[in-house]
């Protein structure tokens, strides 16, 4: 058995974590702002206005409801991942509190945490493909200099 890790140490060794939580909040930020502006895009077809616009309904709809589940599996996938380091973080402080060796658990947790990430990253890669295939911008919106 080992002994008991300084408490300074300890914080020190549980804190290099915390910025992959805060990396982690920071993409769990835009892909939150992403799903809104789907769903408020979703919401303008229920509108009168967009009567004009029922031709492209249909088409956009679907690719709007791909967008969707992409970008929620991508924040599933990224919120499982940052579960994952705060109890890496727990992990990390239990073996240093109490002299254990649980380092299999450690790296165990924070290899899940990196391929969660990675999974969340590739949701999150797909829906940004889907929403700029989806996107066309028109020659006439394109002013010739």
């Amino acid at each position: 058995m080992q002994e008991p890790v300084s408490a300074i140490l300890l914080i020190q060794q549980a804190l290099t974590p915390v910025f992959l939580i805060v990396g982690i909040g920071t993409l769990l930020n835009s892909l939150t702002s992403r799903l809104a502006r789907i769903v408020d895009r979703v919401r303008w077809f229920d509108l009168p206005e967009a009567a004009n616009y029922q031709h492209k309904r249909v088409k956009e709809l679907k690719a709007l409801s791909r967008r969707m589940k992409w970008a929620n599996w991508s924040i599933n996938l990224l919120c499982g991942a940052a579960v994952l380091v705060c109890i890496n973080i727990f992990l990390l402080v239990i073996q240093g509190y109490f002299a254990t060796v649980i380092t299999g658990w450690i790296v165990g947790s924070f290899i899940a945490t990196l391929a969660l990430l990675a999974l969340g990253l590739i949701c999150f890669f797909i829906e940004v493909s889907i929403a700029t295939s989806s996107l066309r911008v028109s020659e006439s919106l394109i002013e010739d200099e």
